[in-house]
């Protein structure tokens, strides 16, 4: 689709034919495309199904983003994503005879109320019917770009409970998915929910990859121990994927940049494959701290001997160890070759790992780990995006025939310190304006919080790596401030410094939920004549009693919401 990005598909296999609905991006136009195929490669009749409403107040009046479609007796049933004008992302549904002539019904899953996890966005709903009930997992946030994934059920399509438990997903803490996980494609088969599902980390490895989980009820769901199972190719990006069981094999059609976003497709086949864990990994380029990639094989069977080399950039790559792993393959009555015992060059970029057994009834079958490889920054390197690789690999059995086998590159990225943001806090109604906390998170996925000490109000982050950031302020008692939601990012540069102007916190808001109204007036108004209160709460102003100064504050902002206004 020339001058124009395809992504974010759902795909099902109907009557032998194939259907997608996708996202379609034209410059500021975000409309739904159909396409259908008889394989699931070529596709074709490409045409625009549903746009959004243009109608000023319309909660999909800006874009549509994100349909799940599912054939349901005949009638086709879309739910979506829609965006107003206010930036605010809520899910609606639509219905159609032929899956191109749609209806829209109208909204039907809004964001949760303030102080709820999903209170400021909801889409890229995933929608099953399992018996009579409708199914709906989705993204939410809070605090964007730190998606979860929530879930939702229905018995007519159009109204919906959330979850008690909401969001039933969530990245692992220090994992590949770490800082968001959105996206979800999720198919029963059998008695087991599948969920594929995007990620990326809290770090700076910026690849935006797909995962794997299951559940047994769709709402306790377990990762896979190999995560993520597809990485990027090109790009920062491999997401917003639409799988599905097709009489015994899984496709996978995907959303990859090329350069634009466009729509590609992968097949699981249970085949051995020798691959890097982690996948996706980052740390700072200062020649010194080091990350350690096990080699992992999956699905060997009846493997006698191996040989392959594990390959980087070696301008700005360098390795400081390498050693085999005995756990699958182990050591006793085992042979390496000279020369490719875990042997470095770092000349040329390579460590060269070969064994064979000694023992004609030995032959490996399963998977496991079978090297360690630590790689560093070299001295001088240049931060970016650098790849781990194999080359002349090869499986052997007993009978010395090759055995078959595949390969998964891995992705290094080195970040450069980059440089200083700065700001300050006004606690209204307050002298002393310590006590805040601050939170600034990257696009990329960066993020760090501190609290805010000194007594003016002022605050700072050193060595913050270059980017595109939001930053957050919170403190108790008040509503919370949010700057650089969205591309309109506070921008951070290598050496430099930004100084962001002072933000005013609003008091009043004695519960914390993000709005001031009659609970907190409540809380305040049956603390009132106290000193020292009895609920620290009613004491915005933190003076060690409750009068009419707190009372004004809640007064003075009673409706306002979170986040505040930051000049």
């Amino acid at each position: 689709m020339t001058g124009s990005w395809a992504f974010d598909p759902c795909v099902i296999n109907d009557g032998g034919t194939y259907k997608m609905w996708y996202t379609h991006v034209d410059g500021s136009d975000w409309t739904f495309y159909y396409a259908d195929s008889s394989d699931g490669i070529t596709w074709a009749n490409h045409q625009q199904v549903l746009a959004p409403s243009g109608v000023s107040g319309d909660w999909d009046e800006v874009r549509v983003v994100g349909p799940s479609v599912i054939n349901d007796g005949g009638t086709y049933k879309m739910w979506y994503a829609g965006y107003d004008d206010d930036g605010v992302y809520t899910i609606g549904y639509a219905t159609s005879p032929d899956g191109t002539t749609w209806t829209k019904v109208g909204q039907v899953l809004d964001v949760g109320s303030p102080g709820a996890w999903d209170a400021q966005m909801v889409r890229e709903p995933w929608v099953i019917k399992d018996g009579s009930t409708y199914k709906m997992w989705y993204e939410g946030t809070s605090n964007w770009p730190q998606f979860e994934i929530g879930y939702a059920t229905s018995t007519d399509g159009v109204n919906w409970t959330k979850h008690a438990s909401n969001p039933v997903f969530s990245g692992t803490p220090g994992g590949w998915d770490a800082f968001q996980v959105y996206a979800p494609s999720v198919v029963k088969d059998g008695d087991t929910y599948h969920m594929y599902f995007s990620g990326t980390d809290n770090d700076m490895s910026q690849r935006w990859s797909t995962g794997y989980a299951t559940s047994s009820d769709g709402i306790s769901w377990t990762e896979a121990s190999r995560n993520p199972v597809l990485i990027p190719v090109t790009g920062d990006s491999l997401d917003y994927v639409s799988v599905l069981n097709d009489g015994g094999t899984w496709k996978m059609w995907y959303s990859y940049p090329d350069p634009e976003y466009s729509i590609g497709l992968a097949t699981m086949d249970g085949s051995t494959e020798l691959y890097l864990d982690p996948a996706v990994a980052s740390i700072p380029n200062n020649n010194s701290t080091t990350q350690t990639f096990d080699v992992k094989i999956a699905n060997a069977s009846n493997m006698y001997g191996y040989q392959f080399v594990v390959t980087f950039d070696p301008a700005h790559v360098e390795a400081t160890a390498a050693a085999f792993d005995d756990s699958l393959f182990p050591s006793s009555n085992t042979y390496p070759p000279s020369g490719w015992d875990a042997t470095i060059d770092n000349v040329n970029g390579k460590v060269y790992f070969a064994r064979t057994r000694l023992d004609p009834g030995a032959a490996v079958s399963g998977s496991g780990t079978l090297a360690t490889v630590m790689l560093r920054s070299k001295s001088g390197a240049t931060s970016g995006i650098y790849k781990v690789d194999f080359e002349q690999t090869k499986l052997a059995d007993v009978e010395g025939s090759q055995l078959p086998c595949e390969t998964q590159y891995a992705w290094l990225t080195l970040y450069g310190t980059g440089g200083t943001l700065e700001g300050s806090v006004d606690l209204q109604g307050r002298s002393d304006e310590s006590g805040g906390t601050v939170t600034i998170v990257s696009a990329a996925g960066h993020t760090e919080s501190k609290q805010i000490t000194a007594a003016d109000g002022s605050w700072s982050f050193t060595d913050v790596p270059a980017g595109s950031y939001q930053v957050n302020v919170e403190m108790a008692r008040y509503l919370d401030a949010q700057k650089g939601e969205w591309s309109a990012g506070v921008s951070v540069s290598e050496g430099g410094t930004t100084t962001l102007n002072t933000v005013k916190l609003l008091g009043g808001d004695a519960n914390d939920d993000d709005v001031v109204d009659i609970s907190d007036a409540g809380i305040i108004g049956g603390e009132f004549g106290n000193a020292p209160p009895t609920d620290d709460r009613a004491d915005i102003n933190d003076d060690n009693m409750v009068d009419i100064l707190d009372l004004v504050l809640m007064g003075g902002n009673y409706n306002q919401t979170s986040p505040v206004s930051w000049p």
